[in-house]
């Protein structure tokens, strides 16, 4: 009796203790071979996040009495449609605006700007700028030092996007991974929690319910907002007569996604 008391008190520690080393030794082995499964990895999350954003809309087809495979082919052929469209009418004018901003941002003074940047915080907000040390007289090392790590932080991100993901995975593996989490996942998910001991299946069926719940809502929140931004932003710039109204309108629904400091980067080529 005393020997059962005695594992039942030891066997907390023992779990924790498993669970943290096989934490790490599952973290160390992911890091070892990410580099062999970055495409598995990019695919995966793009099909996951596809997947969240025609649920809804399949579910509610499934609902009306349609089949679940023509409710999916329906969004797909839908998706299609507006990828043609916007390759169409929208990536054209991107790419002539994006032109059009990099060469007049070769035409912009930084170091004026930076000078009366740094003269408007001192004037206005001194303890900041005597906090941070900012001097005017080092404008021109601090622009040479901000374009050399902007164009070496742009050549990396060219680079790893390039890599990181095909144009055959983007067009192939990703409906293909789409199609079948949509149709199956939901039978698959069921196959899955039938192999949960009955002890914990309330538990896991209740957790994983509400994690799905919470991140469908999260990712669909994110875009629709974005979208929206976009949508606004674009109108307005072109109304208030601003250059390069689509892709600032882009730029500030995109960087929108990035909680806090998104907004506040989107400002700059705006104020620029």
């Amino acid at each position: 009796m005393a020997k059962t008391e005695t594992r039942k008190k030891i066997n907390p520690l023992y779990r924790r203790l498993f669970l943290l080393v096989f934490g790490i030794i599952s973290l160390y082995v992911f890091l070892l071979i990410y580099p062999h499964i970055s495409d598995l990895i990019v695919v995966g999350i793009i099909a996951l996040v596809l997947t969240y954003v025609f649920r809804p809309g399949v579910e509610a087809l499934e609902r009306l009495g349609v089949s679940r495979t023509v409710a999916i082919s329906g969004f797909f052929v839908f998706g299609a449609g507006l990828i043609v469209i916007l390759f169409q009418y929208l990536v054209p004018v991107v790419i002539h605006e994006l032109g059009l901003m990099t060469t007049k941002l070769n035409e912009v003074d930084f170091t004026d700007l930076y000078r009366k940047g740094v003269d408007w915080i001192f004037v206005k907000i001194p303890v900041i700028g005597n906090f941070i040390d900012l001097d005017p007289d080092r404008a021109g090392e601090f622009i040479e030092k901000t374009k050399t790590a902007i164009v070496s932080f742009l050549q990396k991100s060219i680079t790893l996007a390039a890599g990181a993901v095909n144009f055959i995975a983007l067009t192939t593996v990703v409906p293909f991974l789409t199609f079948f989490i949509l149709k199956d996942g939901p039978e698959f998910s069921k196959k899955v929690l039938e192999k949960i001991p009955n002890r914990f299946f309330e538990m896991t069926m209740s957790l994983s319910h509400r994690i799905d719940l919470q991140l469908g809502a999260y990712i669909r929140s994110i875009l629709v907002e974005s979208l929206i931004i976009f949508l606004i932003s674009w109108p307005a710039f072109a109304l208030l007569g601003m250059k390069f109204a689509l892709v600032l309108g882009m730029l500030n629904g995109l960087l929108n996604m990035i909680p806090f400091i998104g907004p506040i980067i989107a400002a700059v080529p705006i104020a620029i």
